[in-house]
């Protein structure tokens, strides 16, 4: 569904949100179908509500980014923690990652 095609662009730790995503857009359709009867009025309106909250294009869009800029600061702390690591060392890793960065999205 939503993830095959995230799973095209990103690498494979960084997709592991989508799944997740996916399982609870799953869960609130079914939720919100409420098909075999079991789920109150109350739950199956809330249901509708956050679906329609997580399912929409801006909320989509706006995890994607959040995910990229996660995963390219976590391997960024990664680095500045390290104990070998100098001002100077992660100064150039940054660098070089912003080079990297900027020259996808020319693409």
């Amino acid at each position: 569904m939503h993830c095959e095609m995230f799973t095209k662009f990103w690498p494979v730790a960084s997709v592991e949100i989508f799944y997740i995503y996916e399982a609870i857009v799953a869960t609130l359709e079914t939720i919100k179908a409420n098909a075999d009867r079991s789920w109150n009025a109350d739950s199956t309106k809330e249901a509708v509500s956050h679906y329609h909250a997580i399912a929409n294009f801006d909320f989509v869009v706006t995890l994607i980014v959040c995910q990229a800029v996660l995963t390219f600061t976590k391997g960024l702390t990664v680095k500045m923690r390290g104990t070998s690591s100098d001002i100077l060392g992660v100064l150039a890793t940054l660098k070089m990652w912003l080079k990297r960065y900027l020259l996808c999205a020319k693409r």
